[in-house]
């Protein structure tokens, strides 16, 4: 998922992914360790998206705090 596309989803939505995406990147990575896994990029990609969607949470974050700094 692109990062405009995260951008547009509610804090909410944001964890829940985030929450399904650490569940699956735990998954893929026992399937790596038992050898079950043969597309071995799928651990980078998730972390990838993992790291997306936490940059796109802390941009609120700093966003919000920005705003009740100058308010």
């Amino acid at each position: 998922m692109e990062m405009q596309e995260l951008l547009k989803k509610t804090d909410a939505e944001l964890r829940d992914m985030l929450d399904a995406h650490v569940v699956q990147l735990q998954e893929l990575r026992f399937k790596a360790a038992n050898l079950q896994l043969k597309e071995v990029r799928k651990l980078r990609e998730m972390r990838k998206e993992i790291a997306r969607i936490q940059t796109a949470l802390s941009q609120r974050v700093l966003a919000k705090q920005a705003s009740q700094v100058k308010n």
